[in-house]
């Protein structure tokens, strides 16, 4: 999918289809983009996310794929919607209508979970070490594709009892 993506008001100058290993605005900046959505810079990677891997940005705005395990941290939810490498500096989607990754056959319209493959999300919980993304669903079955087209709107982190 090509991106079709881009910003919109004040903050025109920003690639959201590239990444670089300099920084071109303060990590943690925000911009809105076109279709409504929202965009967050951050950086550096600290390892590789692909292409459409839902990531937990910490305090520091540094992206990882995200788990269960860091999204029970401080931070925020967003999408890639390009590849990072290790130490790379981009724009990641906080809320819109991104491509997310997500195993075959998840469902439409359902909540989604972190699962046991980092950067995806998924409409099943194998356990209690899963955590519910609220503010993300697909909007359409992703049958044999590993991508889904979704809405999300800023995700928060429902944490389960333990």
């Amino acid at each position: 999918m090509s991106n079709t993506n881009y910003l919109i008001g004040g903050l025109l100058n920003g690639k959201l289809g590239e990444v670089n290993t300099t920084p071109d605005h303060a990590v943690g900046t925000r911009a809105e983009g076109n279709n409504g959505s929202e965009w967050m810079f951050v950086g550096p990677a600290t390892a590789v996310v692909a292409q459409y891997n839902a990531v937990w940005i910490n305090s520091t705005f540094v992206p990882a794929n995200i788990t269960a395990a860091l999204a029970k941290s401080a931070g925020f939810c967003g999408f890639a919607q390009v590849a990072f490498a290790t130490s790379d500096y981009g724009w990641v989607m906080l809320s819109g209508k991104p491509t997310v990754h997500c195993p075959v056959n998840t469902n439409a319209s359902v909540p989604l979970y972190t699962c046991d493959t980092a950067g995806f999300l998924d409409d099943a919980t194998a356990s209690l070490s899963h955590v519910q993304v609220f503010g993300v669903i697909l909007t359409v079955s992703n049958g044999t594709t590993t991508a889904g087209t979704a809405i999300a709107a800023f995700p928060t982190i429902r944490m389960t009892a333990t």
